[in-house]
Parts: structure tokens; sequence; C-alpha cells
């Protein structure tokens, strides 16, 4: 596997399974790791912002962020756009932050779900 690992990259789904945080915690220093529920989820999500922004001419930086469900892929989601909006910008991580929200999937109803933002 050596000879293949510049190559190759891990993806590994349901990391909150054993045999998945294993395979990581094993590989993650030789090969390029990707977890679906989180990177994966939230790498499709930034396209689809970054095209709709494209197409409505509304930078990434100018939108807030509203994401239902603050589990490991909604923090994923919120994360990478938040670094996406730093290097555009040159903002602080701390301050694109600021742009994404997060409602508890769980939450019945009104401010309660409201969780705050990223951070």
């Amino acid at each position: 596997m050596r000879e293949w690992a510049q190559w190759c990259e891990l993806g590994v789904a349901l990391t909150s399974a054993r045999p998945g945080r294993r395979l990581l915690e094993t590989y993650r220093e030789q090969l390029c790791c990707f977890n679906d529920d989180i990177q994966g989820t939230a790498t499709v999500t930034l396209a689809g912002l970054l095209a709709a922004g494209r197409a409505t001419g509304t930078p990434l930086a100018e939108q807030r962020l509203l994401v239902f469900g603050a589990g490991k892929a909604g923090i994923g989601i919120a994360e990478l756009i938040a670094r996406t909006i730093a290097e555009e910008t040159g903002a602080s991580h701390e301050d694109a932050r600021k742009r994404c929200y997060f409602m508890a999937s769980k939450a019945r109803g009104g401010r309660k779900g409201l969780k705050g933002r990223a951070g």
C-alpha cells in the first residue's frame, strides 16, 4: 500500500462507528483521510452555495447561513463555509464564523432551537 499512498485517499463514512474511527486513526498520518459524513456533506453544501452566489451575484461573505441541525455534519458545513469566507475576504476565521447560525433539528420550535453562532 505504501507505493500507492501518494495517490490514495481514505474515505470513511460513519466515523462514530469503531471500525471507521480505527481506520482514520491508523492511516491519517500516512494517507489523505476524508470523513464523508462531515467533509463530504460540507463540500457539496459549499459548492451549492457558491453556485447560488454566482447565479444571484451575491458573494458568500454577504450571506448568512442558518444550519438546521447542529450535529457533526452541520458543524462541518459551517466550519468549511467560515474557512472559505475567511480565505476569500481576508477576514479572521472568528469573524467569518459570525455569519453562521444553528437551529437544533430536534427542537420543538421557537427560539429555543436557535443554538447561536459557530464556534
